[in-house]
């Protein structure tokens, strides 16, 4: 494995790595002796999510791996920058260590990035003059802060906010600076703003739209927040221009076209950004008009060898310029590397923040309006919350201050869930949807819930790591990446260790799987035995046993009882239909409708002496067995998901098996009353 290239190293020699001759020490092949090259360019978040992904595969040993970065040292954490303006600026950034990159084997050349592709002879080219030979090639470039041609924004005391460089630039300057502007109110600019405060500046933000974060906040949002910043020492100037930037001695003077100038001793850009293309751009791939690398939904660019993730890439005519977005493009890339095929078919826009102490939200479609989108919302004491809903389902969501029903709110976007009338007049009376009653604690929130919405780490992972040894915080987040981007779900995640109900969950699980497994054990020993033998004679034991199917009397007491449990096994299944009914935990009413369910059984055996019966008796008989064994099945199919995180299958086949169990209910009451109003005129 090759040293570390730092910037401080020697001159690097050119070189030329093919498939023959790719390292000096023994290579990784894959089982057939064919050796793939596969180079990233760029060791951000993105692409560090692309090798841990890939490399987390046992099939990625057909890659010998290497990685270009244009920074030195592995790969860091740019959403938590602002944690390096604190009383300590040695936080630890870094997503994995210089070890973490040997012993996945992945080649790491840091400090030399790549300048130049060369399409035709498969190459890539350093600054310092390396050649690298690829048989596929990753583009992990990110972006770049966008720079607006402001007369003397080239000023000295004036940064961009991107990189630890830049954090050390602005630290170093600013320990000698009393004020500072920060050009652009959105998500970077505020950030950069909470980390110049930090350092005891006094600050000022200039936005030349009406209101800050335009892209992420409706007009009563925007303002609600504002209020909160400038409570906090912010001074804002919206509606301002920047005309120019003015060396004055010392001093750094913007001017603007309505408004009187600001005098500040430093300026930091924070306008947006724009893609990294500028590689893709100089060998020909098809760009986007606007900037980025157009990728298809495998995310491959117009060269077949070459694939762009992350804020580089534009797919379906949209750039993002998130995280999340990226990590999933990360996933997917990385699950065709080796073969699964998987395909991106595109990401929202939803955040969840907290800016200077302020809980910012936006998800799903937050900003659409139209004929079609119906917007409702709420404000009380520093909170800011709205819905937005399209033909009566919930599509999006903004949350400023204190984020009630954040995770459900979630779940019912992305599950496209209808909002009746009802809950639209709660919303807009108590700004929720659902009842105060309905727990937001984690444990109550279904498998397929997104707790780290950056990773994508639902929590059916969380409870299957949790199963297998990972019963800390850090545990947890090393197992499966949740908490490891913008840390917002740690609380989540300590709430989850913290929780005694997750070993509850898995027994009550465990205990689901065995009720339903017995109620098919019971249904199979029934059709096998088939119909009890009649005693011989009325004087044997065996004979006053059999007066339980066989005598008009007993006959009653077991099937009236059995009539009786079946209707407590429907009120059991209540918790889940009736969804203002929410009182109890659902795995525990789940576990007591499938024991009622090998009761009603049992009882249904002795009833009839495992007997058919014959026309009508036996077509009730039959539904019923029918609906007893489809129901056992969707109970394992919910055991087996609850604890499952690749439970896709198991969720699909539940649905199939759940919609087979209700269908074959619904006759099953009429056929009851009919039986027992024929068992009375005929048994009398």
């Amino acid at each position: 494995m090759r040293s570390l290239d730092l910037p401080s190293a020697p001159q690097k020699t050119c070189c030329l790595l093919d498939k023959m001759s790719i390292r000096e020490n023994q290579p990784i092949r894959s089982p057939s002796g064919v050796v793939q090259t596969l180079v990233v360019v760029g060791n951000g978040p993105v692409g560090f999510a692309f090798l841990d992904k890939l490399t987390s595969f046992e099939e990625a040993v057909e890659w010998t791996i290497i990685v270009f970065g244009e920074e030195s040292g592995p790969a860091y954490d740019r959403i938590r920058l602002s944690e390096l303006f604190g009383a300590s600026p040695d936080v630890p950034l870094d997503l994995a260590s210089l070890q973490w990159y040997a012993d996945r084997r992945i080649e790491l050349i840091a400090g030399d990035p790549v300048t130049s592709i060369d399409l035709g002879r498969q190459l890539v080219m350093t600054s310092r003059g390396c050649c690298v030979h690829y048989d596929r090639l990753v583009l992990a470039t990110g972006a770049s802060p966008f720079v607006p041609p402001i007369p003397g924004i080239e000023s000295e005391g004036v940064f961009v906010y991107r990189t630890r460089k830049d954090v050390e630039k602005i630290r170093s300057y600013g320990a000698r600076a009393t004020s500072a502007a920060v050009i652009g109110s959105g998500l970077l600019g505020l950030e950069a703003a909470n980390a110049l405060r930090q350092i005891g500046l006094e600050t000022h933000i200039v936005e030349v739209a009406s209101a800050i974060m335009p892209k992420q906040l409706d007009t009563e949002g925007a303002a609600l927040l504002r209020v909160q910043m400038e409570q906090l020492g912010l001074t804002f100037h919206l509606l301002h221009r920047t005309q120019a930037i003015i060396r004055d001695r010392q001093k750094l003077v913007l001017n603007f076209d309505l408004y009187e100038p600001l005098s500040v001793d430093m300026v930091v850009v924070a306008t947006g950004i724009r893609p990294r293309d500028e590689l893709a751009a100089g060998c020909g791939l098809k760009l986007s008009e606007r900037g980025g690398v157009i990728v298809n939904d495998n995310l491959q660019t117009s060269d077949r060898r070459i694939f762009a993730i992350g804020e580089c890439a534009v797919h379906r005519g949209i750039h993002y310029g998130l995280v999340a977005p990226g990590r999933q493009m990360a996933d997917v890339l990385a699950s065709n590397f080796v073969g699964h095929k998987t395909s991106f078919t595109g990401s929202d826009f939803s955040t969840r923040l907290k800016l200077m102490g302020v809980d910012v939200c936006t998800l799903g479609d937050y900003l659409q309006s139209g004929a079609n989108y119906d917007h409702v919302s709420w404000s009380g004491e520093n909170v800011y919350r709205k819905i937005v809903l399209k033909s009566g389902r919930i599509v999006g969501a903004i949350l400023v201050g204190q984020a009630a029903e954040l995770s459900r709110l979630h779940q019912a976007i992305l599950n496209h869930e209808s909002v009746s009338l009802w809950q639209k007049n709660r919303f807009r009376i108590q700004g929720r949807i659902w009842d105060r009653d309905v727990a937001e604690h984690i444990s109550r929130w279904p498998g397929s819930a997104v707790v780290c919405n950056c990773a994508k780490v639902t929590k059916a992972q969380l409870t299957a790591a949790y199963e297998n040894g990972c019963v800390s915080v850090s545990q947890l987040s090393a197992c499966t990446r949740a908490g490891t981007v913008c840390g917002s779900c740690r609380p989540l995640l300590s709430d989850f260790v913290g929780d005694s109900s997750i070993e509850r969950g898995r027994l009550s699980s465990t205990r689901l799987l065995i009720c339903s497994i017995s109620t098919l054990a019971f249904i199979a020993a029934w059709i096998v035995i088939g119909p009890i033998p009649a005693a011989q004679s009325v004087t044997s034991a065996w004979y006053d046993w059999q007066k339980l199917w066989n005598d008009f009397y007993y006959q009653q007491v077991t099937g009236f009882s059995a009539v009786g449990v079946l209707a407590a096994g429907m009120v059991f299944s209540l918790r889940k239909r009736w969804k203002r009914f929410q009182w109890g935990e659902f795995r525990d009413w789940r576990l007591a409708h499938g024991v009622l369910a090998l009761f009603v059984v049992i009882l249904v055996m002795v009833h009839t002496g495992l007997q058919f019966g014959r026309n009508f008796n036996g077509v009730l008989l039959a539904t019923f067995l029918l609906v007893s064994a489809s129901g056992s099945l969707v109970g394992i199919a919910s055991s087996l998901s609850d604890s499952s995180p690749k439970s896709g299958v198991r969720l699909k086949t539940r649905s199939m098996m759940f919609g087979i169990h209700v269908a074959l209910f619904w006759p099953l009451p009429v056929l009851l009353v009919f039986h027992v109003i024929s068992a009375y005129y005929f048994g009398n």
